[in-house]
């Protein structure tokens, strides 16, 4: 069952207000939309370890009941998710899962306000593709997000995003190598329709990352032009290159051996080290859509947060495709590619981590409450080993799946 908890340390009590706030007094409709699934896969290394004999067949159950309220100008959402099978702990990409989003949203002539609060609990490698030293384990996030977009005239928009998360990787005993942090970044955005079918946009990022434990921390500030233009009804593109600063700091203690009056001893002296990252950053995408037919392309950079200790600069590339080839089936295509750049940390020289995750699926339409879903995929990950400096391993693992799903008629009142 999904818990729905605070984040300790967030002040999210006018954000649950401004999401939980109750519009009975408006006229408007409550629907429901529940799915239920089950599945079963086969995964040739689903915990991504770097010994043989590791596939693994698994079996879960699967839940999503969108709720969804639309009244005179809002429009409020909770949306639970979650997956629960054989396979326990959050080692693997099989592992189980649980999600429960709130929305809402103001609508105005002229504006719209939106808010978000969103609580999860799955595997690091569901989230990123990423492990903590040699195994994937429990993420827990909990994330707050408010944006506001405002029309200033019939060209000129202004639009403002402030987001904040706070991350928990449960690593136990583990070679811990993912750090627990607090991200909030701010950003205010200005665009220009210069024509009826593109504009310029103008975007300036400020983000302060922190270590939980205080180990460390980034401030960065991000400047973006871009512009985005309709070639034509079915073809879209848009691009946005800027420049990134970034200032990291983290702390350490060593140990320094000391003569006292009464020997040698060895004492802990805090130490503090501050380094600078700059570099470009870009967003780039290509899309079509037509009936039938999907498609998006997309290369990016930017100053993240990941995982590690600090922000890192994550250049990503993905292909999605989607094509219904009849009215039953409908064929869909993923092909994600993400490289994290992570600057030196103290004494640790800075690495590099790359990941992979490629899918491919056909879902056919059984019947108007029935849905079959066939899917094979493959996930990589090239990173350092934790056992051997200056040396990189390489983990992978392919999968195929089924998954039947029920849909059930709309509950509506």
């Amino acid at each position: 069952m999904t818990r729905c908890r605070s984040a300790p340390g967030w002040p999210i009590g006018p954000i649950a207000a401004f999401l939980c706030a109750s519009s009975a007094v408006r006229a408007g409709v409550w629907t429901i939309d529940p799915v239920l699934g089950v599945s079963g896969d086969y995964a040739s290394n689903p915990a991504l370890l770097d010994i043989p004999g590791t596939a693994a067949v698994n079996g879960a159950m699967l839940l999503d009941a969108p709720t969804v309220f639309n009244g005179d100008g809002y429009k409020w959402s909770l949306l639970p998710s979650l997956r629960e099978g054989t396979v326990r702990g959050y080692s693997s990409e099989d592992s189980d899962y649980e999600h429960l989003t709130a929305k809402g949203e103001r609508d105005t002539e002229r504006s719209v306000l939106t808010g978000s609060l969103e609580l999860a609990r799955d595997s690091s490698l569901y989230f990123s593709g990423l492990t903590s030293g040699t195994t994937g384990v429990r993420h827990d996030s909990a994330t707050v997000d408010l944006n506001f977009d405002r029309s200033m005239s019939e060209r000129v928009d202004w639009s403002t995003d402030l987001n904040a998360v706070q991350v928990r990787y449960d690593q136990g005993d583990t070679a811990a190598r993912l750090t627990n942090y607090r991200n909030v970044t701010l950003s205010p955005t200005w665009s220009w329709s210069r024509t009826p079918g593109g504009k310029f946009t103008f975007a300036l990022s400020g983000t302060l990352f922190n270590a939980l434990d205080g180990s460390s921390q980034s401030k960065s500030l991000t400047g973006q032009l871009g512009y985005v233009y309709q070639v034509t009804p079915l073809w879209n593109w848009s691009a946005q290159v800027g420049f990134s600063r970034a200032i990291n700091k983290v702390h350490e203690t060593l140990e320094e051996e000391v003569l006292t009056s009464e020997g040698p001893e060895i004492v802990l002296i805090p130490v503090s080290a501050e380094s600078g990252e700059n570099g470009t950053v870009f967003n780039a995408s290509v899309t079509r859509q037509s009936e039938r037919l999907g498609l998006t392309l997309t290369a990016a950079r930017q100053l993240l947060p990941s995982g590690f200790a600090y922000l890192s600069s994550q250049s990503s590339y993905e292909l999605r495709a989607s094509y219904a080839y009849t009215a039953r089936w409908m064929l869909t295509a993923d092909l994600r590619f993400a490289d994290y750049q992570n600057p030196q940390i103290g004494q640790i020289a800075a690495y590099s981590v790359t990941t992979g995750n490629y899918s491919l699926q056909a879902a056919w339409q059984w019947t108007e409450f029935w849905t079959v879903t066939f899917a094979a995929g493959r996930i990589t990950e090239n990173a350092p080993s934790p056992f051997a400096a200056g040396q990189t391993i390489a983990l992978s693992s392919n999968s195929v799946s089924v998954q039947f799903s029920r849909h059930f008629k709309t509950i509506k009142f």
